[in-house]
């Protein structure tokens, strides 16, 4: 099974306030999650697009760069970070000497996604006892323009479901669907 999902952003306190990533602690907390994890899992696979990731990954660098980037553009308020993830079951992979390999593949292929959409990206591959979970902090506003990541739920959703399903069955060898990935602004 292939999924992509997110952490819902219409979730509410009973002040009226959002809950989830509106402030810059959230930020830097969901870029440390993803670079470093936590007490009970750790990623096996981190990378970025659209960052500084040398000559070492830190989250504290990672995000103050997707925060300055919000800064420039004056772009601070409501959504400053979206938090997806996709899980991927490891019976999608015919070989499982090439597990491993496969999913870091998928990470960044599937990074590319965002990446080539005009957004910055920080990922982790975390794994589970029988499924891989990629997670991505993608900042909501684009370096290249200042736009903000403001799309469709459901819309986007099933474009983001159709490119992890191509770039899956293009890693793996089991071909699904194409996914034209010209229809990125950024291609």
């Amino acid at each position: 099974m292939i999924e992509i999902n997110r952490i819902s952003t219409k979730a509410v306190r009973k002040d009226g306030l959002q809950l989830h990533y509106r402030q810059e602690e959230d930020i830097y907390r969901l870029v440390h999650y993803i670079v470093n994890g936590n007490m009970w899992e750790a990623p096996i696979y981190v990378w970025g697009k659209g960052i500084t990731l040398y000559p070492h990954i830190f989250a504290e660098q990672i995000a103050a760069e997707m925060l300055y980037i919000q800064q420039i553009y004056q772009k601070c308020r409501g959504l400053r970070i979206r938090h997806e993830f996709a899980y991927i079951t490891k019976d999608e992979f015919p070989d499982q000497n090439q597990r491993r390999l496969q999913i870091c593949q998928i990470a960044d292929w599937y990074g590319d996604y965002y990446f080539y959409s005009g957004f910055q990206c920080v990922y982790g591959v975390f794994e589970s006892v029988d499924r891989y979970i990629i997670r991505y902090a993608i900042n909501t506003v684009s370096p290249m323009d200042g736009a903000k990541y403001m799309y469709n739920e459901n819309e986007i959703l099933a474009m983001e479901q159709s490119c992890l399903e191509y770039v899956v069955g293009e890693v793996t060898g089991r071909k699904k669907r194409w996914f034209d990935f010209r229809r990125l602004e950024y291609y």
